[in-house]
């Protein structure tokens, strides 16, 4: 899989504006949007945005794009009237095996009784990070999945994440 991005515009919020040229995404490769605070304001997100087809306010197209995308986004949003469980069922409904499953790889809550609202961030960005994955996505973007977490955890998230990809790229 290849995905051709090609934005000859973007505009945001308060009338700034961007020109950009074309990008391309070859297959089985991973693009690493800088972790420098240099790289900070460039349109990073909105970039990830615009692969996702979230952000459809550009001049220019995305080609490519496969139909199953999986994407904790930056901030966890986890729908806080569900539990942790449900919110990760949401996206594997009636497979209750599989999302135990999640549960226990991501250590993202023993139980997942728990509202959303009550879960610490790093439990909400490990329960956004297993639901993006229990998707089975051929595509997973993520913009900063490992911030908040504890430096012993976010090694188990890559592990976790790093052997999933290699499973869905085969």
């Amino acid at each position: 899989m290849t995905i051709r991005i090609f934005i000859q515009q973007k505009v945001f919020p308060r009338g700034r504006m961007r020109r950009h040229g074309p990008c391309s995404i070859a297959s089985r490769s991973i693009l690493r949007m800088a972790e420098s605070a240099l790289w900070s304001g460039i349109g990073k997100s909105s970039l990830l945005h615009i692969v996702a087809g979230l952000d459809r306010q550009f001049v220019g197209s995305v080609e490519g794009r496969p139909q199953r995308i999986g994407y904790p986004f930056q901030s966890p949003r986890l729908l806080p009237w569900r539990t942790v469980r449900e919110n990760l069922e949401l996206v594997i409904p009636g497979r209750p095996a599989k999302a135990e499953a999640w549960l226990d790889h991501g250590r993202a809550c023993r139980s997942g009784r728990g509202l959303a609202p009550a879960a610490a961030l790093g439990i909400a960005r490990r329960v956004s990070l297993a639901r993006a994955l229990a998707i089975e996505p051929k595509l997973l973007l993520s913009d900063e999945p490992f911030s908040a977490l504890d430096g012993t955890t976010a090694k188990d998230m890559q592990a976790l994440v790093a052997a999933q990809l290699k499973t869905l790229t085969q």
